[in-house]
């Protein structure tokens, strides 16, 4: 049982020391709410990609920008946006949707639709790990 906890101790602190460290930026157009939520989706998408975050200046730097596709006014605001996130010369579009009452409300609605776990999202982790280990 020691011998066991004592491996399983040695291999996560092994992992946290193998972490790549990269920034996090997010466009401070996005509504707060949205922008909240934009961060949080994408440490987790870092974070089980086996990255850290840091502030350091010499790590690269993840950009998130949001580009809104469509608005559409009807008894609430329906936006569909581009959430374009890169690294070095590695980038992937999220194209995701939002129905609110308002334009933040559709904003942060479409937000939660980005999932760090989906494929998209492991598929451009797997080319950032390329271009950030070179």
């Amino acid at each position: 049982m020691k011998k066991t906890f004592t491996a399983i101790l040695f291999a996560l602190l092994s992992l946290a020391l193998s972490a790549q460290p990269l920034q996090l930026k997010v466009s401070e157009d996005v509504p707060e709410a949205a922008r909240e939520v934009l961060l949080q989706r994408f440490t987790q998408m870092l974070e089980n990609g086996g990255f850290s975050l840091t502030d350091e200046a010499s790590a690269p730097v993840m950009n998130v920008s949001v580009e809104e596709k469509e608005r559409m006014e009807t008894s609430g605001t329906a936006v569909v946006l581009d959430v374009t996130a890169e690294v070095k010369d590695v980038a992937t579009t999220f194209t995701v949707k939002g129905l609110g009452s308002d334009a933040d409300d559709a904003y942060l609605r479409a937000a939660k639709q980005i999932l760090p776990q989906s494929k998209a999202a492991k598929v451009f982790l797997s080319a950032v790990k390329m271009v950030v280990h070179e």
